[in-house]
Formats: C-alpha cells, structure tokens, sequence
C-alpha cells in the first residue's frame, strides 16, 4: 500500500498541505507525531495514522518526507523503511538547537540570555537544561550519522539554511525547493490591493520584529535607534507572542528609552489587521540571524516598505540571487538610511515578492515531491 509516508507533527499549516499534495499526487498517506487522536488540526482520514498505530503489514516504502526533524522519526524510519530514500522537508528549528549547543553558531545574542548556565538549552530549570543536553548530546551523534549515511533530499525555498547545513553535517543530500504556501491567495491578492499609507504622516514609523522571541536582537536594535534618534521615530514592536521574559524585559527598556512614542502591539490581532499595521511603516526591522519572518519580510517589501535584516542573516543569499533591495543593521545611521524606496526599488521588490508568493511556484515545488522527480 505505502510507497511514500510523510512524518509529520499535528501543527496548524498540516492540512493545507496534506490538501495541496492530494491535488498533485492523490491520498497523503501521513503518521502523526508528539500527539494521539484527537488531533487539535489534523483530521482523521483512513490515510492518516499514529506512529504508534502503524503497521509493518502496509507494504514496502520507498520514500519517507520528515516533516520537523526529531529523534523519534529517525528511528521510526530505521524500523519501519530501512531501505526508503528520506526527504527533510524542513523546518529550522530543527537544526537550530544542535547548531546553537554543538556548533557554536550564536543565534541569539548574548544579551537577551538572562540563564547564566546552559543558556541556549530550553527547561525552566537547571535541572531540565542539564537533563536535555545529555539527550541532546545522544540526538546529535544520531542526527549526524542518520544524515550522512540515509539522507536523499532537503527540501526548503531558502538555500542559505541548507548551506549552513552542509557546513556543519557531512551529508550527500541535495537541495530541492519546497515551500508549504500556507497562506492563502486571497491574503495576497487582498495585500496586493491594500490602500497607500498616508502620506501626510511625517514620522518614521519602524516595526520591530514579528514577535518576541529572544533571537530578534531587540536590545541592540533598540540601542542602535536610540543613537539616531531625532525624535520623528514611532516604534511599533511586535511583542504579542514569543518569550515571556524577554518581552517584559524588551517592553521596559523600550518605553524607558522612546516614552510615550513606543507602541507595543502586545495581543494578537488578525492577519489582515496585521498587514494594514504593517502597511503605515516607514521601516521595517527584522533582527534574526536565523530564517524566521519569512512571510511577513516578503509581504513588507510587496508593500513597499524599506526592510532592515541582520547582517548575517540566513535569508541574504536568497535576497541577493532574486534581486530584492534590503538593507542590514550596518546601515542604519548611514546617510539617507531613513529615506524610502524609490518607485522603481518599489517595483523591483514588489515584483520578487510576488515570485515568492507564486502559485505556480509553489506547485512545482509539490509536483517534485514523487521519486521520479527526485
């Protein structure tokens, strides 16, 4: 029966690719992770199965799509598909903690690290840090042989992540573009026809990040406004959701630093609020290293706003081979740095934007995930 399964994790965009993949390939034969039925957005279907429901008697696999990366897969796959080619279909999360503890990659600054000890290992506690990193210490000696020797394809729309893979895993696999398309054309084509922003405003609106998780550099953005500062700034910080700590932490030295010119959107709000929000930006700030804020990056430059990245941000080699104008950290202070886009930098990037965004683009990357196209 199965000749291809993909592993996956009950998470919200699960559905809309399970309903994309079944429009090219037909039934989406899937084993959920982490969660039994019933699952919060996974509905059952008779191709849909528990990892601890499956089965040797559903025949012979041949290709395996991880959906998230974990130990459990890995050795759900020793077992039950031995010989099947295995594709990533990958998040980044799960390589940024090994990457983080093993590989001395820092990608989140120093600064926003309150624990004294083991700082980039999650738990409440010393004692959960220190429990995880022992398994963690095993999951890396795992990961690393499972991706050298077993590994067929990554499959991602950003090949910096997989350049930052390969420089630090011994591993034959290529690179295949995929991107999920989670959104939805109506958000676009709704984006696309959005009214201009006020020109009237004569302040420098910046948004500051998509969230409040501790890898943004909130600290060292704020520090570096601060210094140019000629008091037009109004600060919109995205602070809804993220790390508790950090949020209250950046939130206090934010009002501290702009008072009453700093406008923390601290609840969540709808996507579409989200766009008209994103749409009265002069700037927008997104201080990750990591790939992180995909979507909400691309659908700043379709609107036309001037994005700042960090400059060793993993996104850049995407950027820079789909001609998108952007600017880094190290240009803020510079001459005109708060100027906007021109028309025709406008243009540009609203064009590479909507690349990004391309339903035919996005459907070739599902028409690649079937053998012959490997």
């Amino acid at each position: 029966m199965a000749t291809a399964v993909h592993l996956i994790n009950d998470e919200k965009f699960l559905p809309r690719f399970i309903e994309r993949y079944e429009e090219h390939h037909g039934a989406c034969i899937c084993v959920v992770f982490g969660k039994e039925e019933p699952y919060q957005f996974i509905q059952p279907s008779e191709t849909i199965f528990n990892s601890t429901s499956w089965r040797e008697s559903f025949g012979q696999i041949d290709d395996v799509y991880v959906h998230f990366m974990t130990y459990q897969k890995i050795r759900w796959i020793q077992k039950h598909a031995p010989g099947a080619r295995v594709h990533w279909i990958y998040f980044g999360s799960d390589l940024y903690e090994l990457l983080m503890v093993f590989h001395k990659l820092e990608l989140i600054p120093s600064s926003s690290n309150s624990k004294k000890i083991l700082p980039n290992i999650k738990g409440k506690t010393l004692f959960h840090r220190f429990t995880r990193v022992i398994r963690l210490a095993y999951y890396h000696t795992v990961f690393s042989s499972f991706v050298k020797y077993r590994l067929t394809t990554f499959r991602f729309w950003n090949i910096g992540d997989f350049d930052l893979f390969k420089k630090h895993f011994q591993s034959n696999a290529h690179f295949k573009f995929f991107q999920y398309g989670s959104f939805s054309k109506s958000e676009i084509d709704y984006v696309k026809n959005v009214p201009d922003k006020n020109s009237t405003d004569q302040n420098l609106r910046i948004l500051l990040n998509h969230s409040g998780t501790r890898s943004g550099n909130h600290l060292e953005i704020i520090e570096a406004l601060r210094t140019h500062d000629d008091g037009t700034m109004i600060m919109h910080p995205i602070l809804s959701y993220g790390d508790d700590v950090h949020i209250k932490v950046v939130n206090e030295i934010g009002e501290a630093t702009f008072k009453n010119r700093w406008k923390p959107q601290l609840d969540f709000i709808s996507r579409l609020e989200y766009y008209h929000l994103l749409n009265r930006m002069s700037i927008a700030i997104f201080g990750h290293v990591r790939q992180e804020a995909g979507n909400s990056i691309f659908i700043s430059m379709l609107l036309g706003i001037k994005v700042f990245l960090h400059p060793n941000s993993l996104l850049i080699p995407y950027l820079k081979s789909n001609h998108f104008i952007y600017f880094t950290l190290n240009d803020i202070g510079t001459e005109d740095w708060a100027s906007s886009l021109t028309d025709n930098e406008k243009e540009t990037n609203r064009s590479a934007a909507l690349v990004y965004f391309s339903e035919n683009r996005i459907n070739q990357g599902y028409e690649s995930l079937v053998s012959s196209s490997l």
